[in-house]
């Protein structure tokens, strides 16, 4: 049994003119982020002339990471976790357009979801938005409670922002 992360190293080395730079991002980044995997998670991996992306499906992540690499000549394939810590899993060979539609699909219910909306980022839970940070001015992150309007006041980046959102939305 191959782990997936030598399934993806089998495919990087069979397509030489691939990943011609930024290897790192397939021999450290995504191999940190198989060795965190459980059994039932699923991916898309992109493998690029520099680098690779490996994107959560299902995870709350926003699809822009997928489409906005598929405009380049990528190799798309889905990946399927079998074994916790990515110690087995399939990996299948996928079009754009199946993985432009995997990369859409919607979390499970309960899980929150941070996407962008114009200058803005909406929290949404089960399709109604919990949270909204903004960047209207330039000058920091804007964080607001949806509902009661209860501002967080300004953050220096949006991901310390939702780290304040997420707290408060926690502790309710």
């Amino acid at each position: 049994m191959h782990t997936v992360y030598r399934q993806l190293c089998a495919i990087a080395e069979a397509h030489p003119d691939r990943l011609v730079a930024y290897g790192t991002d397939l021999h450290r980044c995504d191999k940190e982020i198989l060795e965190r995997t459980a059994s039932g998670d699923e991916y898309v991996w992109l493998l690029r002339r520099h680098g690779t992306e490996l994107f959560p499906l299902r995870a709350a992540y926003d699809p822009v990471g997928v489409t906005f690499w598929l405009q380049e000549a990528v190799l798309a394939y889905h990946i399927r976790i079998t074994a916790d810590r990515g110690a087995a899993g399939t990996v299948r060979s996928i079009g754009h357009s199946e993985a432009r539609h995997l990369a859409h699909l919607p979390p499970p219910p309960g899980v929150r979801l941070w996407a962008p909306s114009g200058f803005a980022l909406l929290l949404r839970k089960d399709g109604r938005e919990l949270a909204r940070l903004s960047n209207s001015s330039g000058l920091g992150w804007d964080a607001e409670i949806a509902g009661g309007g209860r501002c967080l006041g300004r953050f220096d980046s949006p991901d310390a922002a939702r780290e304040a959102v997420e707290r408060i939305l926690d502790a309710a």
